[in-house]
């Protein structure tokens, strides 16, 4: 650029030392500001993030959720210290044996009621089916207290990779979920694992015009029961048990007053049926999910067909009016 004003020039000229000095320091701010922010940049490149692994590897792709249970978390303000510490033994106990792959250890550990319930009596099943599923790599757990009643304690228990171990990143997508029940067998503590809760017995019985149901059993798992029912028909005709007519007509009461259906038709028909002089035991499976809440009160029967051979024979089974309805306390 060529500047032609004489008087321009001339000011220029004399106060060329002052221009040049403060062309200098603004270069020499510039470059101050650029290192600064890349010493700031490399810093944060140093950092690990939540979306790193634990080698620092970077993940900008996906942003991965992770997921750090703690060992030692168990909370349920309702279960005494000591109690607490107890049962977090066992389970810590039962945890080691199947990451070591002690298997007739982690066994010896269940009741005998989860032993048959859920694994048919058999170790290679629980091998099998439980730790080879579970435990196919070194674990860790979480624990928190669910249910606690007076001779057991069930707890929510959350099973994940060891990142120590495994070097893997864990997350919430590959936990998995269980309920551990401890049960107090005299003065050993023992396990009900897979969701399974407890076995209880109770023979309870009730009697109406020549039926006797007696309530054997109970097996509670956290999403249902099952009962173990034996009937017995005293009359000179047979019975059915429950005409399958409705889904709710065979159903527990809870503390609540609520009612939950069987899954009547799980049941064949025909092992509803008793002759007369016979009895049957029937395994019935009910909807009622465990908790605190409610607790289950009775059984109701509400629709036994008296006279099944009557019945049977009507085109329109729904006009057969002699039906009873019996329930039982447990």
């Amino acid at each position: 650029m060529i500047i032609k004003n004489s008087n321009l020039r001339r000011e220029l000229f004399s106060n060329r030392y002052l221009i040049l000095a403060i062309m200098a320091a603004i270069i020499f701010l510039f470059l101050l500001i650029n290192t600064l922010n890349n010493m700031t940049k490399q810093k944060d490149n140093n950092l690990i993030t939540p979306e790193q692994s634990i080698t620092g590897q970077s993940n900008t792709t996906s942003k991965q959720e992770i997921y750090t249970p703690e060992k030692t978390t168990i909370s349920g303000s309702n279960v005494n210290e000591k109690k607490q510490e107890e049962n977090k033994t066992i389970i810590d106990n039962f945890i080691n044996y199947c990451n070591q792959k002690q298997i007739e250890q982690a066994y010896n550990l269940l009741t005998d009621d989860c032993k048959k319930e859920v694994f048919f009596s058999n170790i290679e099943n629980f091998n099998n089916n439980y730790v080879n599923k579970v435990f196919n790599g070194k674990k860790t757990y979480s624990m928190q207290s669910w249910v606690n009643r007076d001779t057991y304690t069930t707890y929510k228990v959350k099973i994940v990779d060891d990142m120590i171990s495994t070097g893997k990143i864990t997350s919430k997508n590959n936990e998995i979920e269980d309920y551990y029940t401890v049960v107090q067998d005299g003065g050993n503590y023992k396990l009900n694992i897979n969701n399974y809760i407890a076995k209880k017995e109770i023979n309870k019985e009730k009697e109406f015009q020549g039926i006797k149901i007696t309530i054997i059993s109970r097996d509670t798992y956290k999403d249902y029961e099952i009962y173990d029912v034996k009937v017995e028909n005293l009359n000179q005709n047979s019975i059915l048990l429950d005409s399958q007519e409705s889904t709710d007509s065979m159903y527990v009461m809870a503390s609540n007053d609520s009612k939950y259906r069987a899954y009547s038709y799980e049941i064949d028909k025909s092992r509803l049926i008793i002759e007369p002089g016979r009895s049957r035991t029937i395994t019935i499976k009910f909807n009622k999910r465990y908790s605190n809440e409610a607790i289950t009160r009775r059984i109701v029967f509400s629709d036994i067909i008296k006279n099944y051979d009557e019945y049977r024979t009507l085109q329109n089974k729904k006009e057969y009016k002699d039906r009873w309805t019996i329930s039982i306390d447990v």
